[in-house]
């Protein structure tokens, strides 16, 4: 008798458990990119290619990731969608305003889903 109530406090415990982690939040997406080219001008387009991973390391597919150039308007932002292996590609046009020198980042942004939390990766551009 003794081992039965052991076992069936033993079954409560872990099922009150794992029922308070169902609720956990998501853990952060896995974004990775690199520009195809370190170097750009104004006016120029900066291709990035990445992937975008689940914290489980599967690849999130059909979600938006947005590139933006750090300093400007965020309403200014290029999106692409990731296809069924993760994966993305985008050009980034680069402002004909910039300097003609100097560094310039450029910040790609995943907004979240209920599988995986949100993820930011800033990418350097060197001006030339």
């Amino acid at each position: 008798m003794r081992r039965v109530i052991v076992f069936l406090t033993s079954l409560v415990l872990a099922l009150s458990l794992s029922a308070g982690t169902a609720n956990a939040a998501p853990q952060p997406a896995t974004l990775k990119a690199k520009a195809q080219s370190s170097v750009g001008a104004p006016g120029s387009l900066v291709p990035v290619t990445g992937t975008l991973l689940h914290a489980n390391r599967r690849p999130l597919t059909g979600a938006q990731v947005v590139v933006t150039i750090e300093g400007r308007p965020t309403g200014e932002g290029v999106q692409s969608l990731t296809g069924s292996g993760g994966a993305f590609e985008v050009y980034v046009p680069l402002p004909d305003d910039l300097p003609s020198s100097g560094v310039v980042e450029l910040k790609l942004s995943f907004s979240g889903t209920a599988e995986a939390a949100a993820s930011t990766l800033r990418l350097p551009v060197q001006l030339q």
